[in-house]
């Protein structure tokens, strides 16, 4: 027993000690965790604390929904913005939706029930506006994160922000009408706009005219580099460094190429910008195609209006230079002619006659040269074709040949007679062969030309002027015609001559058009209709028109004593009795002492010229004027054209045959004669009246 005892009382102590040894380490445990309590309580005091301030301190407004207890925390900030007193309940949030503007709320509830709804969504942004304290709506904005049951996908908590935005609405609100005001204004101006970025080069806008200027489709220009636009890209380089270092570009004229790859003029000014805040540049892009054409044609009228003064100052020039070459060659003729019919030998009969054909050529190529240059109205009456060509060859011949041009003829002779102004008709065929001629200069082919003529059924007339040259390129054919365009460039072309050829040949009723020349070259054809004339009109002149009456008596005035008496050395021998006058002074003084049958006056003279003598005939011997006849070398000066345009007197053009001269006093004589027929002045003085030949 007393063993049992020991050891029952030493069971004891051990229960006793384990027992103090729990209760120990339940102090310990109990301590330790009391402690570690107290810094939780510490750390989430101090994390209040942080979030307290942090409420505070921030911009927005903070707030925290805990769906499951029901509890609401709604930051001082929060307050403050939405312009409410807000209770931490649920009761707020009704009260926090109330203040949001009637449209805006159905928006904002309609928002939220989609999010609630939506399982995955954690994210929400809404933008609203709400009636302030002060009486003013205010925009704001709430950013709302969900959280979610992760078994049910329900929301059991919703934290967020809300800040007020009014001002940066109102920014963009302002924006926006900026920038619609600034497109109303740049797509409605007929001026291209564009913005091109400066560092980039890129386009950050662009107007529909610019658009259409540079021939893009709309939107295409954005981000397109605006360099690939200017042929130039030095000139390009030299605009962007201008404007970057803040200096305007005025006007500056380049070239644009357009997006189907065509080129066109334009000047562009440009000036520094912020866009979209970007460094950038506003450019203005002009359009001068039509200055250019414009600038184009006037230079081209002013060319030819220099033309025109030159080629009247030339006229002044040729019509002294016309009458003091036509009186030797008056002489030579005359001379020539006696020579051929007065001289018994051969020889001299044959020297003179080579005489007469060279002064008669260079006669010709005078009067040819005088029609080019010769200003005055359209005069039609019956021409001969083919002596128009001769002559426009006699006056060309020399530059013909020097370019050593084969020229070949194919005339043919029975032309049929062209009712038109010779002198034009003149200037068309010597334009045309000098144009030829000109495009065979250089040339390092052949070198023809070829002229031809040939009619239609007596109905037409046809002159063809072909060369064996360059030829004229289809794609201008259609433009050589027009006024002012030439493809001489620098070589003195002013693109006047085909077009004032056309309308000669158009005025006359006939038809003026290219070809191509057989084997290569340019072929021009002048179509002109046949003149509509009777048979006696068509017969030409007899010798029996050129025949006068016996013992005429003529007073030759004259200031040239050769011509003078070359005329009378011609007319006496056939039984005329010829007088002479230095001047039309000499000639009233010897009109007033004799009587005449025909008076043959040349227009310049000194001391008393033809216009002065007529004058003075109508004042003093009336009579006289239906029986004077002028000649003349000298059509181009101003005194004689005035004269001849206000008196439809018989002239001759210096220097002249004998045979010329007879025919137009015998015509003289006959108009005078009918004259008197139909009745006349009866106070006309006696003179000799010769009979005229049946």
């Amino acid at each position: 027993l007393g063993l049992i005892d020991n050891v029952a009382a030493a069971n004891n102590v051990s229960h006793v000690s384990f027992s103090m040894a729990a209760i120990m380490f339940a102090i310990v445990i109990a301590s330790q965790f009391a402690a570690r309590q107290d810094e939780k309580e510490k750390a989430l005091a101090l994390s209040n604390e942080r979030f307290t301030l942090a409420t505070r301190g921030a911009n927005e407004g903070l707030f925290d929904w805990n769906l499951w207890t029901g509890e609401t925390f709604f930051s001082d900030r929060f307050k403050k913005i939405l312009g409410a007193r807000l209770d931490n309940d649920p009761a707020a949030l009704k009260q926090w939706l109330r203040i949001i503007v009637p449209a805006d709320r159905r928006v904002a509830r309609a928002a939220l029930r989609r999010f609630r709804r939506n399982g995955q969504a954690t994210t929400l942004n809404l933008e609203y506006r709400v009636m302030g304290p002060d009486h003013e709506r205010h925009w704001l904005h709430s950013k709302l994160v969900a959280v979610r049951d992760p078994l049910t996908g329900r929301i059991v908590r919703l934290v967020g922000s809300i800040s007020d935005i009014t001002q940066r609405k109102q920014s963009d609100v302002a924006l926006r009408a900026s920038e619609a005001r600034f497109r109303g204004i740049t797509e409605a101006h007929p001026v291209p706009v564009m913005i091109v970025g400066l560092a980039s080069g890129l386009v950050l806008y662009a107007s529909p005219a610019a658009e259409h200027l540079l021939g893009v489709g709309p939107n295409e220009l954005p981000n397109d580099s605006f360099g690939r636009f200017l042929t130039d890209q030095d000139a390009w380089a030299d605009i962007a460094q201008t404007v970057a270092a803040g200096r305007d570009v005025n006007l500056k004229e380049v070239v644009l190429r357009r997006g189907n790859g065509e080129t066109l003029p334009a000047a562009l000014s440009a000036r520094r910008i912020t866009y979209q805040d970007e460094g950038a540049m506003a450019i203005g892009l002009y359009d001068l195609t039509e200055r250019k054409q414009a600038e184009a044609q006037i230079a081209h009228q002013q060319e030819a209006l220099q033309q025109s003064e030159k080629m009247a100052a030339l006229g002044g020039l040729l019509a002294g230079v016309a009458h003091e070459l036509n009186n030797p060659l008056s002489v030579a003729l005359g001379q020539a002619t006696l020579l051929m019919e007065g001289s018994p030998e051969p020889k001299v009969s044959s020297r003179a006659e080579k005489i007469f054909k060279a002064a008669d050529r260079c006669s010709r190529i005078v009067k040819s040269f005088l029609a080019l240059a010769r200003r005055k109205e359209p005069e039609r009456k019956p021409v001969e074709i083919n002596a128009l060509i001769q002559g426009s060859l006699d006056l060309l011949g020399y530059q013909i040949r020097t370019e050593n041009i084969e020229i070949a003829l194919a005339l043919e002779p029975h032309l049929p007679v062209i009712d038109g102004d010779p002198d034009q008709l003149t200037q068309v065929i010597t334009n045309l062969i000098l144009n030829a001629t000109q495009a065979l200069q250089g040339w390092g082919g052949k070198r023809r030309l070829v002229v031809s003529s040939w009619q239609e059924d007596g109905a037409r007339a046809f002159v063809s002027v072909a060369d064996s040259g360059p030829g004229v390129p289809p794609d201008i054919r259609s433009r050589i015609f027009e006024p002012f365009f030439t493809t001489k460039g620098n070589k003195g072309g002013t693109g006047v001559g085909l077009s004032l050829c056309l309308n000669i040949v158009e005025s006359h009723g006939g038809r003026l058009h290219a070809e191509d020349t057989p084997g290569g070259g340019a072929t021009f054809i002048v179509e002109l209709p046949a003149a509509k004339i009777t048979a006696q009109s068509r017969a030409p002149a007899s010798d029996a028109d050129a025949k006068l009456p016996a013992h005429l008596k003529i007073l030759l005035v004259d200031d040239e004593v050769e011509i003078a008496q070359t005329l009378a050395d011609l007319l006496e021998p056939e039984g005329h009795e010829v007088d002479i006058a230095a001047n039309g002074a000499v000639a009233l003084d010897k009109l007033h002492k004799a009587a005449y049958d025909v008076i043959v006056s040349d227009l310049r003279m000194p001391v008393l010229d033809g216009p002065g003598l007529h004058a003075a005939l109508m004042r003093e011997m009336p009579s006289y004027l239906g029986k004077i006849l002028y000649v003349t070398g000298d059509t181009l000066s101003s005194h004689v054209q005035a004269f001849l345009a206000a008196h439809p007197v018989p002239v001759i053009e210096k220097p002249y045959r004998l045979d010329d001269v007879r025919r137009a006093i015998a015509r003289l004589l006959k108009e005078s004669a009918g004259e008197r027929t139909m009745g006349g002045d009866s106070a006309v003085p006696p003179v000799l009246e010769p009979a005229l030949p049946p």
